[in-house]
């Protein structure tokens, strides 16, 4: 039997909104769900974040240049869901790459085809994340508020924020918006948004397929995603693509993060450290310590100086403002990796290596 191949494709995403996995599809269907694969887990994230938008609760504060925007939960599966959304959208954003979602209004598309006009800086919080996107461009300054705006009626509404164009009419908030409600269960196609036919928007029944989530390897998990990327991405130039360098990277983190060892001296400002290994680790840390400081922005609050030692590297990180108190406790309380981990610019330096956009950085010899 012969299948439609636009019939797949919309078949293809009624099965992930469901989350029966690609086993229920036939043959063709599956191997169009594996070339879009990244996109499915962005939409089963979506479908996830939405049957339960009544455990979220966000704030958004639009910028001159841009908004700030946190949104987080009390429940530990949806904070991990959470982080899982903003890592993997702000991939797209830093490739200036649409998918073409099957649920996109036009502030997103422009959002994601605008992404090389903006910067974006993620933090982890403790029960969820916070972004800050900002650009010198007004128009997508524009889009970034009103797509802020509509993600928080989807936040405080479900699926019902799709009623009758409840999204499409969605102001940009000046002041912070929270405060979850319950949805309907009836599904509307609101103007102005892109939705496949076939999706269901319901809470997975008992009766569907369960998918283990974990890969058993975080290194591979990592790589894993990558490989989606790169698949998903039409402007991929696979004779640059070296995941060898990916994995010797994402072996330095490991090695830093669990074999260093790391002393601090407080200082006027902040904190020394002097961060130590023998062999492997100890290059391991001389890259990611001296390298990281090219990270670093003024909006960051914060300066990073390394230099190599015998053993490995002596960093200092001082606040940018000698009356800034509270960096300088933040900068001694999380310490040397803590400090490591502030800003969303792993998940894009991870693309950058695998794709060779970003190739030298970390150099292994």
């Amino acid at each position: 039997m012969r299948f439609d191949r636009q019939v797949l494709h919309r078949l293809a995403w009624s099965v992930c909104a469901l989350g029966l996995g690609a086993a229920a599809l036939p043959a063709q269907g599956r191997s169009m769900m594996h070339r879009d694969s990244t996109t499915a887990e962005v939409m089963q994230v979506v479908h996830q974040l939405m049957v339960n938008h009544d455990k979220l609760r966000r704030s958004v504060v639009n910028l001159p240049n841009g908004v700030r925007t946190v949104t987080e939960s009390d429940d530990s599966t949806m904070v991990t869901q959470i982080q899982r959304h903003v890592i993997m959208t702000g991939a797209f954003v830093a490739a200036g790459h649409d998918p073409n979602l099957p649920m996109s209004t036009p502030a997103l598309h422009g959002v994601l085809q605008n992404g090389k006009k903006i910067v974006r800086r993620a933090q982890v919080t403790t029960k969820g994340m916070e972004v800050v996107e900002t650009s010198d461009d007004p128009a997508t300054v524009a889009l970034l508020q009103q797509h802020a705006a509509e993600i928080t009626e989807l936040v405080k509404r479900g699926m019902a924020a799709m009623h009758g164009g409840a999204m499409a009419a969605a102001e940009p908030a000046a002041a912070p918006a929270s405060a979850p409600a319950s949805a309907p269960s009836a599904m509307q196609h609101m103007p102005g948004m892109t939705h496949q036919p076939g999706m269901t928007h319901e809470p997975p029944t008992a009766t569907a397929s369960a998918r283990p989530t974990r890969a058993g390897q975080e290194a591979f998990a990592t790589i894993a995603e990558i490989v989606r990327l790169l698949d998903a991405d039409p402007t991929t130039d696979w004779s640059k693509v070296d995941l060898e360098a990916l994995r010797a990277h994402l072996r330095d983190m490991d090695d830093v993060t669990l074999r260093a060892e790391v002393r601090m001296t407080p200082v006027e400002g902040g904190a020394v450290f002097d961060v130590q290994g023998t062999g492997r680790v100890r290059e391991a840390i001389r890259r990611m310590a001296l390298s990281h400081g090219a990270t670093i922005a003024p909006s960051d609050g914060f300066t990073w100086t390394a230099v190599s030692t015998a053993t490995g590297a002596r960093v200092t990180i001082r606040a940018t403002r000698t009356d800034d108190r509270t960096m300088q406790s933040r900068i001694r309380a999380l310490g040397f990796v803590g400090m490591l981990t502030l800003g969303d610019h792993h998940t894009v330096h991870h693309l950058g290596i695998a794709n060779g956009s970003m190739r030298g950085s970390h150099q292994h010899h």
